[in-house]
């Protein structure tokens, strides 16, 4: 995939820009915008299946997706929403919100099984 977009802009290397949010962009609320898209918005539709009922009375089953990204990084809730753009890394923010699926996917297996009694 990254290899297509960055020929598609005849780019002859892969850069990590292409894929990344390079500049500090609040959203309309004012949160950091790939942060709401990355993990706010997640993390809105899943709390509110589990603990507003939206599983109904099946027993749910949650499949969440991440990517390694989240690797490259220890967890840290201070570098989730950051909107100071001389703070601001994409590539940083990228990793901050993939590591923090993976803390969440952890939260949701133990709300899922409780769920499942």
């Amino acid at each position: 995939m990254r290899e297509q977009i960055a020929t598609e802009r005849g780019a002859t290397h892969t850069p990590s820009r292409v894929l990344f949010q390079v500049h500090c962009s609040p959203s309309s609320e004012g949160r950091e915008y790939t942060f709401a898209t990355n993990l706010l918005t997640h993390h809105v539709l899943t709390e509110a299946l589990i603990h507003g009922g939206g599983f109904g009375s099946q027993k749910p089953l949650l499949i969440n997706m991440t990517s390694g990204g989240g690797y490259n990084v220890a967890p840290n809730t201070g570098r989730l929403n950051v909107k100071d753009p001389k703070k601001y890394n994409g590539t940083l923010a990228y990793g901050f919100h993939k590591r923090a699926q993976m803390v969440l996917s952890r939260w949701w297996l133990f709300w899922t099984r409780k769920l499942r009694r």
